[in-house]
């Protein structure tokens, strides 16, 4: 029976060792776990953190890209503003350069112009210096009530029924200017001047002071009558035809005329 109860008694105290140690295994266990489980804890936390970072720095970044990407708008739209500026001084200069062309074509004509004119004025000057010094009353382009004496020199009127005209035989030249002078012997309502053969021709050297008869004249108490200005016709816009002065018609490119006068006391 002792035997019996020691025998049992081993059992019951194999059993407890047995145990015992299961317990002490579970326990090494657990608190490996608890470990494991706190080092993956700390493992979480700090990949939470640094996830935290990552998402911080993706931020910056994006911020980042983001005013890069206005920035390089900005500079687009300013290369587009400096683009059309530059194409706009183009146009300018384009236009400058066509301008100047046509400044550089008109002064080339312009030169051409002067040479041209330099050139009528030289024969312009040989014209004038070859017009006769002294003026001959014409014996054909005269009315027939005009008697010309003294080798064409005077001109007198046979009939005072009308307004008579008499031409000089030297043709006044088209361009310059030209003096020729007239003595006045006898004042009796003469008219001094320049006009148109052709059109005093026309009208028989008659009444040739009217408007579209072809003259340009003054008359002895200061009036001009003209062939196409009518605001100038019949108006005391000049001096008086003196008997007995020098009486000098200056005349300018075949229409303007002036008066002068040289008293000779005789």
């Amino acid at each position: 029976m002792v035997d019996q109860l020691q025998q049992e008694l081993k059992i019951k105290q194999n059993e407890i060792d047995s145990n015992s140690l299961k317990i002490i295994q579970f326990q090494d266990n657990q608190s490996k776990l608890e470990s494991l489980l706190n080092s993956l804890q700390f493992k979480y936390d700090d990949s939470i953190k640094q996830n935290d970072i990552l998402n911080k720095q993706n931020q910056s970044t994006l911020n980042n890209l983001t005013k890069a990407q206005e920035d390089c708008n900005n500079q687009i739209s300013q290369i587009t503003n400096l683009n059309q500026l530059l194409k706009n001084k183009e146009n300018d200069i384009e236009k400058l350069n066509k301008q100047l062309q046509e400044t550089l074509d008109q002064l080339t004509s312009l030169q051409k112009d002067s040479q041209d004119i330099t050139y009528l004025q030289r024969q312009i000057q040989i014209q004038l210096d070859q017009y006769p010094q002294s003026l001959t009353f014409s014996q054909s382009f005269k009315h027939n009530n005009c008697q010309i004496s003294q080798n064409g020199r005077v001109v007198f009127e046979t009939a005072n029924s009308s307004w008579y005209c008499c031409i000089c035989d030297q043709m006044i030249p088209k361009h310059g200017l030209v003096k020729f002078a007239f003595k006045i012997l006898d004042n009796n309502q003469v008219m001094l001047g320049i006009g148109f053969r052709d059109i005093i021709q026309k009208y028989n050297y008659q009444n040739a002071s009217q408007i579209g008869r072809g003259t340009y004249f003054i008359y002895y108490d200061g009036r001009c009558f003209n062939h196409d200005q009518q605001d100038k016709d019949n108006k005391y816009i000049a001096l008086q035809v003196k008997s007995r002065n020098i009486n000098i018609i200056q005349q300018m490119n075949n229409i303007y005329i002036d008066l002068f006068q040289q008293h000779i006391g005789q």
